[in-house]
């Protein structure tokens, strides 16, 4: 157990050494991944669904990794866009209190 402790210590300062100290290119990207993150799942429920996997399956045979690799790219990068972040953050804002009493 101690070495493993000691693993992922070093693989968390890794980590944070490449981490970048200033505003990038992708920083705005990277402040609204919660939403990506929520939002998402509807896209892996779509792509999953045996008839639509099949389909990529079959276009695009061994290649299939590299595409849906390609397609969470684009996805992420919609997903991070603005007009999902108002959207996002009036349903975060929404009163929930009342359906878990």
């Amino acid at each position: 157990k101690l070495l493993w402790f000691i693993y992922l210590s070093l693989i968390s300062l890794a980590i944070f050494t490449i981490v970048p100290n200033r505003k990038t290119i992708y920083s705005e990207f990277g402040s609204r991944t919660l939403q990506v993150y929520v939002l998402h799942y509807i896209f892996v429920l779509i792509i999953m669904h045996e008839p639509v996997i099949g389909l990529l399956i079959n276009l695009f045979g061994i290649h299939i990794y590299a595409v849906l690799i390609i397609i969470g790219i684009i996805t992420s990068a919609i997903l991070s866009l603005k007009i999902f972040e108002k959207t996002f953050s009036k349903i975060l804002s929404l009163d929930f209190s009342k359906f878990y009493k």
